[in-house]
């Protein structure tokens, strides 16, 4: 069963917390919260879905799954997972990653 869809966010957003959702819902909090994102989901598909938006877009689309208050901080270390496969993008790109505050302080694991 999926959580209450968050109102008023990207579509994309939307579908990386239904992602979330449905680790959590296969997996357990427990396993999640011990194995971490990258050992249950895919983050492939998430990094690819992301890098083929304009910088601008895929900004707000990991921003709100940030903002997202429902997931106890599991969405924020999702955030991280995503942004650590992200590293390898050329410098101009991952600047403006972060140069989000919301974005710096998730990759930071300030949460």
């Amino acid at each position: 069963m999926r959580a209450k869809e968050p109102e008023n966010i990207p579509e994309k957003s939307q579908d990386i917390l239904f992602r979330l959702d449905d680790a959590l819902n296969l997996f357990g909090v427990y396993q999640y919260d011990q194995r971490g994102p990258k050992a249950l989901m895919d983050l492939n598909s998430i990094v690819r879905t992301i890098n083929d938006l304009p910088i601008k877009a895929a900004v707000d689309v990991l921003e709100a799954v940030c903002l997202t208050t429902y997931k106890q901080n599991r969405n924020k270390v999702l955030v991280a997972a995503i942004l650590e496969e992200m590293q390898d993008l050329p410098p101009a790109r991952w600047d403006f990653f972060m140069e989000n505050a919301t974005l710096q302080a998730t990759f930071d694991g300030e949460f």
